[in-house]
This record gives structure tokens, sequence and C-alpha cells, in this order.
């Protein structure tokens, strides 16, 4: 996970669970990663793409705007949600 916050690059993942696995979460906000999660159960990979797919506006404004490290969930209709929220990006005058 250090090597993901180091890098700037984005965990997609899938654990419905992810709001009780401290270890988890601690892991990311440690690394300074985004992670966007998938809460969403019982879905085929297609599935899971179509939902991180429809999701992708969404997700490439949050990054846009906020800062890592932060934990966002992603519904399976594509919505988002913060579990972790992040720090506004600064504005460049």
């Amino acid at each position: 996970m250090q090597e993901v916050g180091r890098r700037g690059w984005i965990v997609f993942t899938k654990d419905k669970g992810i709001k009780n696995r401290s270890i988890y979460i601690q892991a990311i906000m440690n690394a300074g990663a985004a992670a966007f999660v998938l809460t969403a159960g019982n879905l085929t990979g297609a599935q899971m793409a179509e939902v991180f797919v429809k999701a992708l506006p969404a997700i490439v404004r949050f990054v846009e705007a906020f800062s890592p490290p932060f934990i966002v969930t992603v519904s399976r209709a594509g919505e988002l949600a913060c579990l972790y929220p992040p720090k506004p990006k600064r504005r460049r005058r």
C-alpha cells in the first residue's frame, strides 16, 4: 500500500465490510492512498466493472477536487459516499 500512495495510484477494490476493517483503513490512510470501494455484494466481474464505469465521471471529479488520503464507497448505483473524508485540494493562484 505504501507504494500505491507513493506513486499516487488509486485503489479500486470490493469490500462491503471495509467500515469494520480498521487494519485496512489504517493501511490506506497511513500510505496516503486514494481508495474507491465497491460495497455491493454478489456481483460478477462484469457487473463490478459496469458499476465502476458508471461511477467514473464522479470518481474523476472527486480525485480532481480532493487530495488523498481518502476512502470513498461506491454503491451499486454508482453513487459515491465518503467513508474517510479527504482534504480539498489547494487552488493555485
